[in-house]
């Protein structure tokens, strides 16, 4: 890679091999000595002013020599023959000009959690002319921005004129824009102790606001919030798809508005006070996703997105209130995922679910509580046709509660099972179906995650009756085993013989078997196994395991 001549070498002609003729040269030479070869040496001239005369056509040669190495390398390279569509993609993939630093995002509607360092776009187009033609000229390049305070949050850079680049040469694309590390950076009324960034919000929120596509802010961001509500007064958000607002920790009291925005989407909200004003088009949202925030603030959240398709929240804090607000009954017909992550189920919770809101589409439910109070299992009855997917953390006072809401469950498809610190025998009789009425008779995929790998002989026997009985007893065959453990991942072989031989039938037979550790599957072969060897104990260590029972990503 090249990068462009010298402003001194780039002010030479680079002509052809075959223009390279004396003829051409003689226009560079001294006319002293022209004057000289061309009567062939007659006219006299000092030996030393020769000698310099040489030097300085050597010089001129040497340099038109260089130019020309140069531009024949570059047009023999194999990146400058790319086509410039080919080129831009691969820009897409050029982090590693700026790896990302300590400061990441992440957003559990969105997949990625690193993003590029804002000026990468930037520094591939400073290459040489043809990577700023097509930097310059790929919008994509441009439709991702991270205003990070390890990166730019600093007077020195020029923060507006890097937005309004950003913005012109997106073209007609829209930006996904990612604020984080902001506090007390932003005052409008001039105050001397901190560095206003007016410049830099005008050029978001009042210039390009509908060039905006998805905005997330991270840490403190209620030196903006109040702002944003004004601006809508006078401009529209009309590209805006999804926001996210992280304050964990201390929690946000202003208000959050926006109502001028007739495509938003999607709303996260991590950490907010009882004192929050939340105010959306309610009737837009079709995913919520919620955390950190008081029981009874989530609950009126989710009542007024009745058109939602998708609803999340974990870590609730204690109601300030102590009454949920709802007394009539609620609709969700379009909601498909209903994910209760939170350990724990306030009396408003209990009160509305057992007898006011109402799921009949649902088709994947994550539940972390208990199923004591029954108000639960009469949400899963509501339509449980639609049920495909049900994960839940399993305790031995909940067998027989969940027995007969299993009955009912004819069509889920995919179960998830925590058992702490190991898998259970009453969970394996649970699951294991009888020749009358099978339970779950088109379960295809089953997923159990616990804390350690420990399994004595008698869980391994009644595990492959199990999965030997789904495979034969109902109609929907089990295809698709998951062991998932919080353990290193070298601590999980070896594995008893019974179990590997057990496995080697089931994958012969067509089905699969993943093994993860701390989230991430392990490749293993099950039909080359032998070098394993039985272990008389467990083979995880007290250290192995994590003190408290991990929560669950999603």
């Amino acid at each position: 890679m090249h990068g462009e001549p010298d402003a001194k070498l780039s002010a030479l002609a680079l002509p052809g091999v075959a223009e390279l003729s004396l003829k051409h040269l003689s226009s560079e030479l001294p006319t002293s000595l022209l004057t000289d070869l061309s009567t062939g040496g007659t006219t006299s001239i000092s030996t030393s002013d020769e000698l310099n005369q040489l030097n300085q056509l050597i010089t001129q040669l040497e340099t038109r020599r260089a130019l020309l190495l140069q531009h024949s390398n570059t047009q023999h390279s194999a990146i400058f023959k790319l086509p410039s569509e080919i080129l831009a993609e691969v820009f897409q993939y050029a982090d590693a000009i700026d790896p990302p630093s300590e400061c990441i995002f992440s957003s559990s509607t969105r997949s990625s959690s690193r993003r590029r360092h804002p000026f990468t776009p930037i520094r591939l187009g400073a290459v040489c002319t043809h990577w700023r033609h097509v930097a310059w000229n790929s919008p994509q390049l441009w439709t991702n921005l991270p205003l990070s305070g390890c990166w730019v949050w600093e007077a020195k850079f020029p923060l507006a004129q890097i937005l309004n680049t950003y913005y012109h040469n997106m073209k007609v694309m829209t930006l996904d824009l990612f604020i984080d590390c902001f506090r007390g950076r932003f005052v409008p009324d001039g105050d001397e102790d901190h560095i206003t960034q007016e410049d830099a919000f005008n050029a978001i929120f009042v210039e390009h606001a509908d060039k905006l596509r998805v905005l997330g802010m991270r840490m403190w961001p209620e030196a903006w919030l109040p702002h944003i509500e004004k601006v809508q007064e006078t401009t529209s958000f009309s590209h805006l798809e999804e926001v996210w607002i992280k304050s964990p920790g201390a929690g946000f009291e202003e208000k959050l508005s926006f109502t001028n925005a007739p495509r938003l989407r999607k709303i996260e909200l991590v950490g907010a006070t009882g004192s929050a004003v939340v105010v959306l088009p309610w009737t837009q949202i079709t995913h919520l996703t919620l955390c950190d925030v008081p029981s009874d603030l989530c609950l009126k959240l989710l009542t007024q997105c009745t058109n939602l398709e998708y609803f999340s929240c974990d870590d609730l804090t204690p109601s300030s209130s102590g009454s949920s607000g709802v007394r009539d009954r609620i609709n969700f017909p379009h909601l498909k995922t209903f994910h209760y992550l939170d350990r724990e189920l306030s009396s408003e919770w209990r009160e509305a679910m057992g007898r006011y809101l109402q799921f009949p589409a649902l088709e994947s439910v994550v539940w972390h509580p208990d199923w004591s109070a029954g108000v639960e299992r009469q949400m899963l009855r509501q339509h449980p046709e639609s049920i495909q997917t049900l994960e839940f953390r399993f305790r031995r006072r909940d067998q027989s509660r969940l027995k007969p809401m299993f009955i009912a469950l004819n069509s889920l498809e995919e179960l998830k099972v925590s058992c702490w610190p190991s898998i259970k025998l009453s969970v394996l009789d649970l699951l294991t179906p009888q020749k009358r009425r099978p339970l779950l008779p088109s379960l295809r995929k089953l997923h159990f995650t616990a804390r350690s790998n420990e399994m004595s002989l008698k869980v391994v026997s009644s595990l492959l009756a199990m999965i030997n009985s789904r495979r034969t007893l109902t109609h929907a065959k089990l295809d698709h085993l998951v062991l998932s453990y919080y353990v290193r991942s070298f601590k999980l072989e070896p594995w008893p013989p019974v179990l590997i031989e057990g496995f080697k039938a089931l994958v012969r037979d067509g089905m699969k078997i993943v093994i993860e550790a701390d989230d991430e599957e392990l490749s293993y072969d099950w039909l080359h196994a032998e070098d394993i060897v039985e272990c008389d104990s467990s083979s995880t260590s007290a250290s192995d395991i994590l003190d408290v029972e991990p929560r669950v990503e999603l």
